[in-house]
C-alpha cells in the first residue's frame, strides 16, 4: 500500500538489518561485473519493488554508503517523471558493530543522521580494523558499546541473537550484563521458534522480537524479510516507542496487512464497524469499562459470539458495566449483579441482586426487550449449557 491518506498511525514494512556493496561480503562469491552493477539507485529500486516502507542501513562496522543512498533517494523523490518501480522508502542510517567477544550489534539512528555520525560512533567504541568488515572487533566490551549507542541517540539491537556473531551464543557475566541492561528492549531474532537460553527465561524477559533480511544477496530468499511497525510517521521516536510497546505496535507475520482491517472498519456496515471497534475495546485493557448498548446494530449471532463471549473471558480481568436492553447479555453474559433501572422521570435503581433471584428476574422482564418468553428461553438454554 503505497498511499496513507487516513491520519494517525499505521503498520509499516520495516526491514532492520540490511547491507550495501560498503561491506565486504555483499555479493559474496559473485562475478565482479555483477557488483558493478549495485548503483545506490539499483539498490533502492530492489526494496522499493518488495514495497519495504522503512531500511535500516546497517554495514558490517561502515557508514560509508549511507550518505550515497540518501543522495539518490532525494533525486528519485524529487523527479517529476518517476519510474514505475518507484514507491515511497524511508531510510535510517545505521551500522552492525562487531563488538568485543565476537558478538554484533545492530546501531539505528535517526533519518536525519549521515556517515559522519556512524564514523564517529565507531571511533568512539574503538574500531580500528577495515571499514566493511567483520573480522576485526571493538577495543570497547560489549555492554560499552550498547551504553555509547545510546548516547550517539541511536537504538541498540543485538543482531541475529539466535544465528553465529548473535547474543545468545555469550555466556555467563557477558551475556547477563546484557540481560540486565535496560537500555535493550528488542533484539532481532531469526526463527520463530528458537529456544531462548535459561538465563533470558529466568529473568522473564521479554524483548520485542523484530526480523531483518541481513541483506548480502538480492537472489536469496532472505531477502524481502521484514517486520510490521506501527507508527505515525517514521522516525527515531516512533521507532522506538512501537519496540517498547511490543506486540501492539510490532508484528512479525508477514502475509497479513495489518493496515487493511483500519480499511474494513472504515469502509464497512454500522454493524461491521461496531463488531470491530468492540473486539478491540473488549480485548485490551483492564481498566474499569463502561459498554451502552452495545448490541446497537448487531444481529443475535454477533451479540452472543462478540459480546457475551468476551463478557465470560474479561470479567476477571476487569470491572466491566453494562447498559443494556438485549437478554442474550443479561443472561449468557454470567453478570455478577443485576441493576434494573425504572425511568420515572429520572432513573433509578430498584434492588440491585444477583440474576438467580426470582424477584430480580421478574423485574428484569418489564425492560428486557421481548420480556418474559425471552428471558425465560436464554436462562432455560444457558442452564442446560451449564
Amino acid at each position: 500500500m503505497n498511499d496513507w491518506v487516513y491520519p494517525g498511525a499505521r503498520w509499516w514494512k520495516f526491514d532492520f538489518h540490511t547491507h550495501t556493496p560498503a561491506s565486504d561480503d555483499f555479493l559474496q562469491g559473485c562475478e565482479p561485473q555483477e557488483k558493478s552493477k549495485v548503483t545506490p539507485e539499483f539498490w533502492l529500486r530492489k526494496f522499493m519493488e518488495k514495497g519495504i516502507d522503512c531500511v535500516a542501513i546497517t554495514d558490517h562496522n561502515s557508514g560509508a554508503w549511507i550518505d550515497k543512498l540518501k543522495q539518490a533517494l532525494t533525486q528519485l523523490v524529487e523527479d517529476e517523471n518517476k519510474p514505475e518501480w518507484f514507491h515511497p522508502i524511508h531510510l535510517f542510517p545505521g551500522v552492525e558493530i562487531s563488538t568485543s567477544g565476537g558478538a554484533h550489534l545492530l546501531a539505528i539512528f535517526d533519518p536525519e543522521k549521515n556517515t559522519s555520525e556512524v564514523d564517529s560512533l565507531l571511533g568512539t567504541v574503538g574500531f580500528g580494523g577495515k571499514k566493511g568488515t567483520s573480522d576485526s572487533e571493538t577495543n570497547e566490551s560489549l555492554i560499552n558499546v550498547i551504553d555509547e549507542v545510546v548516547k550517539a541517540g541511536a537504538i541498540p539491537i543485538p543482531a541475529h541473537v539466535d544465528k553465529e556473531k548473535g547474543l545468545f551464543q555469550l555466556q555467563g557475566t557477558s551475556l547477563n550484563d546484557v540481560l540486565t541492561n535496560k537500555h535493550i528492549y528488542a533484539m532481532e531474532l531469526c526463527c520463530d521458534g528458537f529456544n531462548k537460553p535459561q538465563l533470558y527465561k529466568d529473568k522473564k524477559l521479554k524483548w520485542t522480537e523484530v526480523r531483518g533480511s541481513d541483506t548480502h544477496n538480492f537472489r536469496s530468499r532472505q531477502f524481502g524479510v521484514f517486520t510490521w511497525l506501527k507508527m505515525d510517521k517514521p522516525s527515531i521516536e516512533g521507532v522506538k516507542l512501537a519496540l517498547l510497546d511490543g506486540p501492539a505496535s510490532v508484528k512479525r507475520e508477514m502475509q497479513v496487512d495489518p493496515n487493511r482491517h483500519s480499511e474494513y472498519v472504515r469502509q464497512g456496515s454500522p454493524g461491521q464497524k461496531t463488531a470491530a471497534l468492540l473486539a478491540f475495546i473488549l480485548s485490551y485493557g483492564e481498566e474499569p469499562l463502561l459498554l451502552d448498548q452495545p448490541e446497537d446494530d448487531l444481529d443475535n449471532v454477533l451479540i452472543y459470539d462478540l459480546i457475551v463471549k468476551q463478557l465470560r473471558e474479561t470479567k476477571s480481568k476487569r470491572q466491566i458495566i453494562v447498559v443494556t436492553h438485549n437478554a442474550n447479555i443479561v443472561v449468557n453474559g454470567d453478570d455478577e449483579m443485576v441493576l434494573p433501572l425504572i425511568a420515572s422521570g429520572q432513573s433509578s435503581v430498584k434492588q440491585p441482586a444477583s440474576i438467580q433471584e426470582v424477584d430480580i428476574r421478574k423485574r428484569i422482564c418489564t425492560v428486557l426487550e421481548g420480556g418474559q418468553r425471552a428471558f425465560e428461553q436464554r436462562y432455560k438454554r444457558i442452564h442446560l449449557e451449564a
